[in-house]
């Protein structure tokens, strides 16, 4: 004859087999509060959901993305680093670590991630245009015009592209002149050169803002 079991133990028991049926439902409480925008709710759903599933990259990078929603920095990095060393293949972390790096100003920790994330999704405009930003930022102008046209040739009517471009082309006139300042010496035919260089993307930079104009008219709604 079985002995009863304690009400203490059967309680116990019951508790950790509705505990063992609650991962799926986290997921969808996590899901649901996201969609919801409700966003310190799904960052609790995942912390729970991670004391059952530690080693799944999507969790960390959804709870990276939660904590990031609410500006908590800290939490955002902790967790999409986690994911990014499970799966150095998913978009999320490596475009949101990319994006806090580069507002940290750390260009070229910033770069690692956003050209990784740009492979992963090609078609990403906000990934693409913060990997063109950190290109400036580190001031390597010649691949930003490259992916400034290459992003052009698949959008030509997308006009931030158009105003990014040139504001590119203007700073590397800025930076002819301000060149040009520094070195008195220069013969009279370098000096030439030098200016007609910085005249020359000046008219470029006022053309790629022109266009940038014309397209945002073209885009702008008709009252």
């Amino acid at each position: 004859m079985m002995t009863p079991l304690p009400a203490l133990l059967i309680a116990l028991l019951l508790l950790r087999a509705a505990a063992a049926q609650t991962a799926e439902e986290l997921a969808q409480t996590a899901a649901r509060a996201m969609q919801q925008q409700d966003y310190a709710a799904a960052e609790n759903a995942y912390r729970q959901l991670l004391q059952s599933s530690p080693n799944v990259a999507e969790v960390h990078s959804n709870l990276g993305l939660a904590c990031y929603s609410q500006k908590k920095i800290p939490c955002a990095e902790e967790a999409l680093v986690h994911a990014q060393k499970l799966a150095p293949g998913l978009f999320v972390p490596n475009f949101l670590l990319g994006e806090i790096r580069f507002q940290q100003g750390r260009y070229q920790e910033a770069l690692g991630g956003l050209s990784k994330a740009v492979k992963i999704q090609p078609d990403h405009r906000e990934a693409r245009k913060m990997y063109i930003a950190t290109l400036v930022g580190l001031k390597q102008y010649g691949r930003a015009i490259e992916e400034y046209d290459r992003t052009l040739e698949a959008n030509p009517n997308d006009a931030d592209s158009y105003y990014g471009l040139g504001g590119v082309y203007l700073q590397l006139g800025q930076g002819v002149i301000q060149r040009l300042a520094n070195e008195p010496g220069y013969g009279a035919l370098m000096t030439a050169h030098h200016y007609e260089t910085s005249e020359e993307w000046r008219s470029m930079a006022l053309n790629a803002y022109r266009d940038a104009i014309t397209q945002l008219l073209v885009l702008r709604p008709q009252p």
